[in-house]
């Protein structure tokens, strides 16, 4: 008996303005809880500070390229390790600051220093790490001066 009330001509339109508002209305409510509960890592709430600090490695990256003791990088995919070294004979850089991060995920960062040997730095393992793209960045010092220098790799498992 409902039914045929539902389909009945006079009654249709109402019927079908109230099943579109109710869908609408919970389509609207989803998009809101949904859009509440995603953590969006677009700003950080230090984004003076990371601004002054950006500009600082910006000054870091032209005192690496001034200097053309620049600090070379080279993956090896089948020892699953990272080589850092320098282009010409550098005298004591100190340490390394060396930061890994994905872009699609920030919860994977890894930073570390590594220190300064009489031959070098010391070969990074990656074999643990998640595959696919990775930036590095890296911070040393040249005499006085703060160097900073990026690299990228896509990490892949043989």
């Amino acid at each position: 008996m409902l039914l045929r009330q539902i389909l009945n001509k006079d009654l249709a339109w109402p019927v079908g303005i109230i099943i579109f508002m109710a869908v609408f209305m919970t389509c609207m409510i989803g998009t809101l809880v949904f859009s509440r509960t995603v953590p969006v890592n677009l700003v950080s709430e230090q984004y003076y500070q990371e601004s002054i600090n950006f500009q600082k490695q910006l000054e870091s990256d032209v005192h690496a390229r001034q200097a053309g003791q620049l600090l070379n990088f080279q993956y090896d995919p089948k020892t699953q390790q990272i080589e850092f070294k320098f282009s010409t004979e550098v005298e004591n850089p100190g340490a390394l600051q060396v930061h890994f991060f994905r872009p699609s995920d920030a919860m994977a960062d890894i930073e570390f220093r590594l220190p300064w040997d009489k031959g070098g730095y010391d070969p990074v393992r990656v074999a643990e790490m998640q595959k696919g793209f990775w930036r590095v960045r890296t911070q040393y010092l040249l005499g006085e001066d703060l160097c900073y220098q990026e690299f990228q790799f896509m990490k892949v498992v043989e």
